[in-house]
């Protein structure tokens, strides 16, 4: 599966600079306790941020990646508390190497959605295993998606391997998946130098996540596999509900 460098991991182009911040809930001023707080650091690649970074903050609320490489990121929080209230997903853009963010205000967003899905893989004519990322994406802007870490599961994204299994569509090897995903649009704000930062507050409407998975050679770290590499399904989502997401189906695999 495609590596992610955690906070105080060191990638060979990277400088001795850091990002960090501390997570507050914007009711209360107070760090989220009791819960995950899941923080990535994350890059446009063609329209959608990719996780470069994730770590988790501490009970203080605070999280710092170090080193980071130069250049221009977004910081995507998701947290659940210790109620199970998720926060909605909170997005400040535009922060280099050497940024102090402050404060980030999250909003509370009530109870997650959870989205539940299958995907099958096989070579076309047969069923072969293949390693996956599955991600949940947000808009952020009319022309870019962010990769909305996943809090119950304190990581930024899902990852696992199709089996061969009685449940399986015929001539595929499957898998299943269930993300809890906060059922709120992003908070978000452009990187601003001072004590804390100020995103807006979460659009009100249809929440709309795009669910994305991308295939791996089993075992490869990282090789794509499968043709498309790549597959999404769309879905809207509301607190407290479970919503079953589009088959995706890999073929052409390995």
């Amino acid at each position: 599966m495609k590596p992610v460098l955690h906070a105080g991991e060191v990638a060979l182009q990277s400088t001795s600079t850091s990002v960090s911040g501390s997570v507050i809930d914007s009711a209360t001023q107070q760090p989220i306790v009791g819960g995950n707080v899941v923080v990535a650091l994350e890059q446009n690649q063609n329209g959608i941020d990719r996780v470069v970074m994730e770590t988790v903050t501490n009970s203080a609320g605070t999280f710092s990646f170090c080193p980071v490489a130069t250049g221009t990121y977004d910081v995507v929080i998701a947290a659940i508390n210790g109620a199970s209230t998720t926060y909605a997903p909170t997005v400040i853009t535009g922060v280099a190497p050497g940024n102090a963010l402050g404060n980030i205000p999250m909003t509370a967003a009530g109870a997650p959605a959870t989205i539940a899905g299958t995907i099958t893989s096989s070579t076309g004519s047969a069923a072969t295993a293949v390693d996956l990322s599955v991600s949940a994406l947000l808009s952020a802007g009319s022309s870019l998606m962010v990769t909305v870490p996943l809090a119950a599961q304190s990581a930024s994204t899902a990852t696992l391997t199709t089996v061969n299994d009685v449940s399986c569509a015929a001539g595929t090897d499957c898998a299943t998946y269930s993300l809890s995903a906060p059922a709120a649009n992003p908070s978000i704000g452009a990187y601003v130098a001072g004590p804390a930062q100020s995103p807006a507050p979460p659009a009100s409407g249809t929440v709309s996540y795009t669910v994305e998975g991308r295939s791996y050679v089993p075992g490869s770290a990282g090789q794509s596999d499968c043709s498309p590499s790549s597959m999404q399904s769309s879905l809207a989502v509301t607190p407290g509900a479970n919503v079953s997401a589009t088959t995706l189906a890999f073929t052409g695999c390995q």
